[in-house]
Protein backbone atom coordinates (compact mmCIF):
# COMPACT_ATOMS: atom_id res chain seq x y z
CA UNK A 1 0.00 0.00 0.00
CA UNK A 2 1.12 3.73 -0.12
CA UNK A 3 3.57 4.98 2.59
CA UNK A 4 1.04 7.61 3.31
CA UNK A 5 -2.77 8.03 2.39
CA UNK A 6 -3.84 11.64 3.78
CA UNK A 7 -6.93 13.25 3.20
CA UNK A 8 -6.58 16.46 0.93
CA UNK A 9 -9.06 18.33 3.85
CA UNK A 10 -6.16 18.16 6.32
CA UNK A 11 -3.10 19.69 4.40
CA UNK A 12 -2.56 23.01 2.72
CA UNK A 13 -0.24 24.24 -0.04
CA UNK A 14 2.83 24.82 2.85
CA UNK A 15 2.66 21.16 3.53
CA UNK A 16 4.61 19.71 0.57
CA UNK A 17 7.12 21.35 -1.43
CA UNK A 18 6.22 19.68 -4.42
CA UNK A 19 2.72 18.50 -5.69
CA UNK A 20 2.48 16.09 -8.80
CA UNK A 21 -1.60 16.74 -9.81
CA UNK A 22 -2.35 13.25 -11.49
CA UNK A 23 -4.37 13.52 -15.20
CA UNK A 24 -7.65 13.13 -13.49
CA UNK A 25 -6.91 16.07 -10.90
CA UNK A 26 -5.55 18.08 -14.08
CA UNK A 27 -8.92 17.24 -16.03
CA UNK A 28 -10.89 19.03 -13.31
CA UNK A 29 -8.86 21.89 -13.02
CA UNK A 30 -9.40 22.14 -16.61
CA UNK A 31 -12.61 22.03 -17.30
CA UNK A 32 -13.39 24.51 -13.71
CA UNK A 33 -11.80 26.74 -16.33
CA UNK A 34 -13.91 26.57 -19.17
CA UNK A 35 -16.70 26.71 -17.11
CA UNK A 36 -17.75 23.25 -17.30
CA UNK A 37 -19.11 22.19 -13.85
CA UNK A 38 -17.18 19.46 -11.98
CA UNK A 39 -18.64 16.99 -9.04
CA UNK A 40 -18.72 17.94 -5.94
CA UNK A 41 -15.65 15.44 -5.41
CA UNK A 42 -13.26 17.42 -7.54
CA UNK A 43 -14.01 20.46 -5.41
CA UNK A 44 -11.63 19.37 -3.19
CA UNK A 45 -8.65 18.95 -5.41
CA UNK A 46 -9.62 22.34 -6.96
CA UNK A 47 -9.14 24.33 -3.66
CA UNK A 48 -5.91 22.40 -3.50
CA UNK A 49 -5.12 23.64 -6.41
CA UNK A 50 -5.67 27.48 -6.54
CA UNK A 51 -4.40 27.69 -2.90
CA UNK A 52 -0.85 27.10 -4.09
CA UNK A 53 -1.44 29.69 -6.86
CA UNK A 54 -2.72 32.03 -4.68
CA UNK A 55 0.53 31.38 -2.68
CA UNK A 56 2.32 33.27 -5.53
CA UNK A 57 -0.32 35.66 -5.89
CA UNK A 58 -0.67 37.13 -2.44
CA UNK A 59 2.01 38.82 -0.29
CA UNK A 60 3.13 35.38 1.06
CA UNK A 61 5.70 35.06 3.99
CA UNK A 62 7.72 33.07 1.91
CA UNK A 63 10.25 33.99 -1.19
CA UNK A 64 9.00 32.92 -4.13
CA UNK A 65 11.72 30.73 -5.05
CA UNK A 66 10.33 29.32 -1.32
CA UNK A 67 6.83 28.61 -2.72
CA UNK A 68 5.57 24.89 -2.91
CA UNK A 69 5.56 23.75 -7.05
CA UNK A 70 3.07 21.88 -9.31
CA UNK A 71 5.24 19.22 -11.36
CA UNK A 72 5.08 18.61 -14.55
CA UNK A 73 6.59 15.79 -16.83
CA UNK A 74 6.35 15.03 -20.21
CA UNK A 75 4.51 12.20 -19.91
CA UNK A 76 2.00 13.64 -17.86
CA UNK A 77 1.42 17.30 -20.34
CA UNK A 78 1.09 14.44 -23.14
CA UNK A 79 -1.74 12.75 -20.97
CA UNK A 80 -2.81 16.03 -19.82
CA UNK A 81 -3.83 17.47 -23.81
CA UNK A 82 -4.36 14.10 -25.17
CA UNK A 83 -7.09 13.15 -22.69
CA UNK A 84 -8.50 16.50 -22.49
CA UNK A 85 -9.42 16.97 -26.13
CA UNK A 86 -10.83 13.16 -26.27
CA UNK A 87 -12.63 13.00 -23.16
CA UNK A 88 -13.76 16.44 -22.84
CA UNK A 89 -13.39 18.93 -25.93
CA UNK A 90 -14.92 16.01 -28.33
CA UNK A 91 -17.91 14.83 -26.37
CA UNK A 92 -19.10 18.49 -26.02
CA UNK A 93 -18.69 19.40 -29.80
CA UNK A 94 -20.67 16.28 -30.26
CA UNK A 95 -23.30 16.78 -27.20
CA UNK A 96 -22.65 13.33 -26.35
CA UNK A 97 -21.13 11.86 -23.07
CA UNK A 98 -19.33 8.76 -25.04
CA UNK A 99 -17.90 9.50 -28.10
CA UNK A 100 -16.77 5.66 -28.34
CA UNK A 101 -18.17 5.02 -31.61
CA UNK A 102 -16.90 8.19 -33.06
CA UNK A 103 -13.12 8.31 -34.52
CA UNK A 104 -11.10 10.99 -32.91
CA UNK A 105 -8.35 11.43 -35.86
CA UNK A 106 -11.30 12.08 -38.77
CA UNK A 107 -14.51 13.42 -37.00
CA UNK A 108 -12.89 15.23 -34.95
CA UNK A 109 -9.13 16.43 -35.06
CA UNK A 110 -8.97 16.62 -39.25
CA UNK A 111 -12.76 17.84 -39.62
CA UNK A 112 -12.54 21.59 -40.82
CA UNK A 113 -15.98 22.29 -39.34
CA UNK A 114 -15.03 20.98 -35.63
CA UNK A 115 -13.81 22.76 -33.24
CA UNK A 116 -10.83 21.37 -32.19
CA UNK A 117 -8.41 23.95 -33.30
CA UNK A 118 -10.21 26.21 -31.32
CA UNK A 119 -9.93 24.19 -28.17
CA UNK A 120 -6.39 23.38 -29.16
CA UNK A 121 -5.81 26.68 -28.44
CA UNK A 122 -7.58 27.36 -25.30
CA UNK A 123 -6.24 24.74 -23.31
CA UNK A 124 -2.49 25.87 -24.69
CA UNK A 125 -3.32 28.92 -23.14
CA UNK A 126 -5.29 27.80 -20.02
CA UNK A 127 -1.61 25.76 -19.46
CA UNK A 128 0.66 28.43 -20.21
CA UNK A 129 -0.90 30.40 -17.38
CA UNK A 130 0.18 27.77 -14.75
CA UNK A 131 3.94 28.36 -16.10
CA UNK A 132 5.33 30.23 -13.15
CA UNK A 133 3.86 28.09 -10.55
CA UNK A 134 5.05 24.58 -12.35
CA UNK A 135 8.91 22.55 -12.20
CA UNK A 136 9.37 20.60 -14.99
CA UNK A 137 10.96 16.93 -13.89
CA UNK A 138 13.02 15.35 -16.00
CA UNK A 139 12.79 11.56 -16.11
CA UNK A 140 16.44 10.74 -17.41
CA UNK A 141 14.63 7.70 -19.76
CA UNK A 142 18.15 6.91 -20.78
CA UNK A 143 19.80 6.57 -17.28
CA UNK A 144 16.50 4.28 -15.30
CA UNK A 145 15.94 0.60 -16.12
CA UNK A 146 11.93 0.65 -17.53
CA UNK A 147 12.57 -3.07 -18.64
CA UNK A 148 13.48 -4.21 -15.34
CA UNK A 149 10.52 -2.62 -13.75
CA UNK A 150 7.92 -5.07 -15.76
CA UNK A 151 8.59 -7.72 -12.91
CA UNK A 152 7.19 -5.34 -10.13
CA UNK A 153 4.71 -4.17 -11.73
CA UNK A 154 1.41 -5.00 -10.33
CA UNK A 155 -1.08 -6.22 -12.49
CA UNK A 156 -4.32 -3.66 -11.46
CA UNK A 157 -2.71 -0.97 -12.47
CA UNK A 158 -2.14 1.72 -15.54
CA UNK A 159 1.62 1.81 -16.71
CA UNK A 160 2.09 5.04 -16.33
CA UNK A 161 0.50 5.37 -12.84
CA UNK A 162 3.68 2.73 -11.97
CA UNK A 163 5.39 4.71 -13.93
CA UNK A 164 5.09 7.52 -11.85
CA UNK A 165 5.69 5.63 -8.42
CA UNK A 166 9.29 4.48 -9.65
CA UNK A 167 10.13 7.79 -10.74
CA UNK A 168 8.99 9.61 -7.80
CA UNK A 169 9.66 7.10 -5.03
CA UNK A 170 13.35 8.44 -4.10
CA UNK A 171 11.78 12.38 -3.86
CA UNK A 172 10.21 14.68 -1.63
CA UNK A 173 7.38 15.21 -4.36
CA UNK A 174 3.48 13.72 -2.85
CA UNK A 175 0.59 12.53 -5.54
CA UNK A 176 -2.54 14.17 -5.47
CA UNK A 177 -5.20 12.11 -7.33
CA UNK A 178 -8.61 10.50 -7.12
CA UNK A 179 -7.31 7.22 -8.84
CA UNK A 180 -7.53 4.46 -6.48
CA UNK A 181 -4.51 2.56 -8.59
CA UNK A 182 -2.03 4.56 -6.44
CA UNK A 183 -3.16 2.59 -3.48
CA UNK A 184 0.03 0.40 -4.35
CA UNK A 185 1.89 3.63 -4.63
CA UNK A 186 5.55 4.19 -2.92
CA UNK A 187 4.94 7.65 -2.19
CA UNK A 188 3.05 10.08 0.07
CA UNK A 189 -0.71 10.44 -2.04
CA UNK A 190 -3.49 13.44 -1.04
CA UNK A 191 -6.66 12.09 -1.65
CA UNK A 192 -10.11 12.82 -1.79
CA UNK A 193 -11.14 9.36 -2.91
CA UNK A 194 -13.26 8.01 -0.19
CA UNK A 195 -12.70 4.54 -1.18
CA UNK A 196 -8.38 4.77 -1.25
CA UNK A 197 -8.76 6.81 1.97
CA UNK A 198 -10.38 3.70 3.81
CA UNK A 199 -7.37 1.69 2.89
CA UNK A 200 -4.68 3.12 4.03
Amino acid sequence: MAKKVIDISKIGPADFPLFFFDTNVWIAILKYFGSIQNNPREEAYLKLFESIVEMYQTNSIYSKSHLPKIVLTSVLFSEIITTYLRKIAMPRYFNKEDCSGIDYKSAYRDNPLSDYKNQLQILKDDLKCFKEYTKLFSDEFDKIDPFGWFNQMPLRIDFNDFYFNKLFSNTKICIVTDDIDFYTSEMTVVTNNRKLLSRK
